[in-house]
């Protein structure tokens, strides 16, 4: 079985197709945005004398610990894993708690749900 899948990403500020993600921190905290072109290059005019005036930062700081759990996109085509994992725990097929979900129970699950 052949599958495309293809991600669309909009802009969170307008609703735009087309936006790239940006990574952003300020005060110790770290942010993520879509934003198109034309809107990255509106947020680097606002912040480019800030930028200009600024000690660059390399390497890790420090203040995340561990792995971050994958976002799951508005975007995404399929089932929850988590739906997945009930539905199989529920018709007595064994699934483990973490990690991908066999392809075989993912199609059954598709086609009989």
């Amino acid at each position: 079985m052949a599958q495309k899948v293809q991600v669309i990403t909009y802009s969170d500020l307008t609703g735009e197709e087309g936006a790239s993600t940006v990574t952003l921190s300020f005060s110790g905290s770290s942010y993520e945005i879509d934003l198109t072109g034309k809107e990255q290059d509106a947020l680097t005019a606002v912040l480019q004398p800030y930028i200009a005036s600024g000690r660059r930062v390399s390497g890790r700081n420090g203040r995340t610990t561990g792995r971050r759990a994958a976002k799951r996109s508005k975007t995404t085509d399929g089932p929850d894993s988590r739906d997945v994992r009930a539905w199989a725990a529920k018709n007595g097929l064994k699934v483990s708690d973490r990690g991908r979900i066999p392809a075989g129970i993912m199609e059954r699950y598709v086609s009989e749900n």
